[in-house]
């Protein structure tokens, strides 16, 4: 019982990000923005649930090779050619 202990939720949180991404993902264009800019136009499109800071996560995390990163004072990001 204690092997499967949060296996309920990890499927659960996988099942969100993978929903999500598509719509994040899809957002993002040539041009950089920064997280709060991508959160804020997709924000009503994202699973219930889905804030900010997971958006932040996946996309320098999970997605990280999938976007283009540009430093700066606050980092952006944009679609990989």
């Amino acid at each position: 019982k204690e092997l499967n202990r949060g296996e309920a939720e990890k499927a659960k949180n996988a099942e969100l990000y993978e929903q999500a991404k598509a719509i994040v993902l899809g957002a993002l264009s040539d041009k950089p923005a920064t997280i709060s800019e991508i959160y804020d136009e997709v924000a009503d499109e994202l699973p219930e649930g889905f804030s900010k800071g997971k958006v932040q996560y996946a996309i320098t995390r999970l997605w990280a090779d999938e976007v283009v990163k540009t430093e700066g004072k606050v980092n952006s990001y944009s679609r990989k050619a």
